[in-house]
């Protein structure tokens, strides 16, 4: 466009406030064509200026509007699934409370465009029925929220027309997608982090449908450890059995349920029970303590074990200088000794 105005006009005449065309000029050339194609006014239209990001050049009227312009979000979704590290590709609709969520190299669209960032694809397969509600659990910044988040986040892309970035993907039609994601608070409402997280939380259970997409990321960090491990069970419980809904839930609860499978599900049995116990009537104190201290001994007692194994002929190697592999093995051993 800037080397348009060059050719078009003798820009030291504009210093004076004269626009005037090079004489050298070829009529031909001028964006006629252009303004005949979208059935511009020349005159009303379309107006030279001096931009001080572009520099000398045509711009549209901002009152000029045609049907055309009420479609550019398809435009904005073709461009961006052409242009696109990896194009996205079309996904197969299933009908209303009918398919299941199957995505083959699934990406998440904001990750991937990144500069220096090569995000690593995934698989999802959510069958009704089968496994339509999914836990996943693992260690900080081991990747659980950009996993539940792009399936919502192709969800929504889907159902709004757009292509979606994967390798293939099999969706239902959803009623709504309902999240709750992050943790925050707010002050000036008087609503503490654990409270907005209840609330978010209420209102999905009171909203979601068996059509609906359920996601939820770490769910009662705003309260004990133990607190914690009840609401979240609860709650998923609630979701997989009551609503029988499509649901991806994160929690690091599950982080240490290779070690002693019965003393957590005790543990998280008992505080659900409680957190729905309205009689004020609970378990004598001594009984709830020595469950809780049975649990911090077991904790005690892992990393006990992973210290010894890592001494290697007498001589104690910290973890991060060995290599992975070994350091496998070692946690392996562990959780195997912790499992008989």
């Amino acid at each position: 466009m800037a080397e348009m105005v060059e050719h078009v006009l003798d820009l030291g005449e504009l210093d004076n406030h004269n626009y005037v065309i090079k004489p050298d000029f070829d009529d031909d050339r001028f964006p006629k064509t252009f303004v005949r194609e979208l059935d511009l006014d020349l005159d009303k239209n379309l107006h030279l200026e001096n931009n001080t990001v572009y520099g000398y050049c045509l711009r549209l009227s901002k009152n000029f509007l045609r049907p055309w312009t009420t479609s550019s979000p398809i435009w904005t979704f073709a461009h961006i699934s052409v242009n696109a590290p990896i194009p996205y590709v079309k996904p197969t609709l299933s009908e209303k409370g009918t398919g299941n969520i199957v995505i083959q190299e699934a990406r998440h669209p904001c990750l991937e465009v990144q500069d220096d960032v090569s995000f690593i694809p995934n698989d999802h397969e959510m069958i009704k029925g089968k496994s339509g509600f999914q836990i996943i659990a693992g260690p900080n910044m081991g990747g659980k929220s950009t996993y539940i988040r792009q399936i919502g986040v192709i969800a929504l892309m889907a159902q709004t027309g757009c292509f979606v970035p994967c390798a293939e993907a099999e969706l239902p039609i959803f009623d709504c997608i309902l999240a709750r994601v992050d943790a925050g608070d707010s002050q000036l409402k008087g609503v503490s982090t654990f409270m907005a997280e209840m609330l978010q939380t209420a209102t999905i259970l009171k909203s979601a449908s068996k059509d609906s997409l359920i996601i939820i990321d770490e769910l009662g960090q705003g309260t004990s450890t133990y607190d914690g491990f009840g609401l979240a069970w609860a709650i998923s419980e609630n979701i997989a059995t009551e609503i029988n809904v499509m649901s991806a839930f994160v929690t690091k609860a599950l982080v240490f349920m290779p070690l002693n499978w019965p003393t957590f599900l005790r543990l998280a049995k008992r505080k659900a029970d409680e957190l729905e116990d309205f009689s004020g009537v609970g378990e004598p104190p001594s009984k709830i303590s020595d469950e809780t201290d049975a649990g911090a001994q077991l904790i005690k007692d892992f990393y006990a074990a992973l210290k010894d194994r890592s001494i290697a002929d007498g001589e104690d190697i910290a973890m991060d200088e060995r290599t992975p592999d070994e350091q496998m093995a070692i946690l392996r051993a562990t959780v195997e000794q912790f499992k008989s």
